[in-house]
């Protein structure tokens, strides 16, 4: 696939939505459900 990005969470902690490099780093799952893969899907089908 491809180099780790971020590291994916269900149920993330306040701090992580509050410090900025965590924040940056540490993404909801849904996200990955709903966003990240199609993107990915999308890149690879190129």
């Amino acid at each position: 696939m491809t180099p780790l990005d971020g590291v994916y969470y269900c149920d993330l902690r306040p701090v992580m939505q509050t410090d900025p490099f965590l924040k940056r780093e540490i993404k909801r799952l849904d996200q990955l459900i709903c966003e990240d893969i199609w993107q990915l899907i999308e890149a690879k089908a190129r």
